[in-house]
């Protein structure tokens, strides 16, 4: 089980670990909605509004950084992100009207996402198609263990200040920053002509051996690459499923804390019950990913969007603490099977020219899951009641499960034959990106 991942290029490995190193000062995010409702007092509708924000910013981040990471390069995006992101939070952290709150929270997203697209694609450049579920499950790993050890250390340093969040999360995005600029090499794929293939066979042949060659993959204006994703319709709808599963999920952060204040559940609490998603997937993700990595990922994921329905639709009739715990139990594990494939099966959709704008483009439906959860489910909490935000979360994810049966067919299709020409390409013509 454990020996695809000790084959993985030691340039992933330093991308998970930077990425650990993030992700366990990533304490803004966990208690945005409380600092700005509670501590702040600017009440639910507001906070609810302020995470939607940071979707909207999260939205422009997918497209700028797809681009950019396509155009430039990959680690130029990802330092830019982490640096800049870094910078918005000091600021965030000294601000107290709402209209200047607002603005910064949208400027933090669209910096500090901007490397989603160009990490995503980073671990697609470095490993071959039948690594790829793996490498993105480390990748994830990496993530929860960081978010459980900032969800624990967040509850603590909320007891002294608020303000000392913004303070380490700003470090750790730096460290990364730095981390970044040492020890992972810039992954870009160059060749002397563009292509539009997405196998491994012609990234080899375009960065065999690390030469580097004439001229970047991509020459696409936006506009032209714009429309080449926007003709790949079942990728569309696959993006369209991905939005729908995250608008639920993004209940966790916005709705989820608010519901369980009014079971007089506090915020240390909350930290507490949501830091099992971590530790379960920390323990749970390799194992998983390892088990189902020959399955049919499109059959993979519409079961994992089911599990994430029924657990939040459940939060309904939960009114313990040991029945949210459940709850969480459930949501986690529709987690832990989609998270690898979405990316992995994104990887092997997109044409090596437009490896980064179709990330962006699934990290874009991510960032409107975000941007339309939180609110929608804010205002439907506040204005029907309990029952009707959580069972509406069961049957938004009943949506997505029928959207993922439509397109499997295709989709299944295309990750076949691009498995089976990779598995054509000498494993000694892979480029070499095994670390600086």
């Amino acid at each position: 089980m454990f020996r695809a991942y000790q084959s993985l290029p030691r340039s992933v490995w330093f991308l998970c670990l930077g990425t650990l190193v993030n992700r366990a000062g990533s304490f803004v995010m966990i208690f945005l909605a409380v600092y700005l409702g509670d501590e702040l007092g600017y009440g639910t509708t507001f906070a609810t509004n302020a995470i939607g924000l940071f979707g909207l910013g999260s939205i422009v981040a997918a497209i700028i950084g797809g681009d950019l990471t396509d155009r430039i390069g990959r680690r130029f995006v990802a330092l830019l992100s982490l640096f800049g992101g870094a910078a918005f939070l000091l600021i965030l952290s000294a601000l107290e009207h709402p209209l200047a709150i607002q603005a910064a929270i949208f400027l933090f997203a669209v910096f500090s996402e901007m490397y989603r697209p160009a990490v995503s694609s980073m671990i697609g450049d470095f490993v071959a198609s039948e690594q790829r579920p793996h490498a993105f499950s480390l990748l994830y790993v990496a993530i929860n263990l960081g978010f459980s050890i900032g969800a624990l250390a967040g509850a603590e340093l909320v007891k002294v200040s608020y303000t000392w969040l913004f303070y380490v999360d700003a470090i750790t995005m730096a460290v990364f920053g730095v981390f970044m600029a040492f020890f992972i090499p810039e992954s870009k794929p160059r060749a002397s002509t563009a292509t539009t293939s997405s196998s491994d066979a012609d990234l080899a042949t375009a960065t065999r051996d690390g030469d580097t060659l004439d001229s970047p993959v991509n020459d696409d204006s936006f506009l032209r690459a714009a429309r080449r994703i926007l003709s790949d319709v079942p990728f569309l709808f696959f993006c369209l499923a991905s939005l729908l599963v995250t608008a639920v999920f993004m209940q966790s952060f916005g709705s989820l804390p608010l519901h369980m204040g009014t079971l007089g559940i506090g915020a240390d609490v909350y930290a507490r019950i949501l830091s099992i998603n971590g530790i379960m997937i920390v323990i749970c993700q390799i194992p998983v990913t390892s088990l189902f990595a020959s399955a049919r990922p499109m059959r993979v994921l519409a079961a994992g969007a089911l599990l994430v329905g029924i657990g939040f639709a459940l939060v309904g009739v939960a009114e313990s603490i040991p029945l949210l715990v459940f709850t969480v139990v459930l949501w986690t594990l529709g987690e832990i099977l989609q998270a690898p494939f979405n990316h992995s099966v994104t990887t092997e959709l997109a044409p090596l020219d437009l490896r980064g704008r179709y990330m962006g483009m699934l990290g874009m439906s991510f960032s409107c899951g975000m941007t339309l959860g939180a609110p929608v489910g804010g205002y439907v909490l506040d204005r029907f009641g309990s029952d009707a935000l959580w069972f509406g979360c069961g049957g938004s994810t009943l949506v997505a499960v029928a959207i993922y049966a439509a397109v499997a067919r295709p989709i299944n299709e295309r990750i076949a034959a691009q498995r089976t020409r990779s598995t054509r390409t000498p494993q000694d013509s892979r480029p070499d990106v095994s670390g600086a």
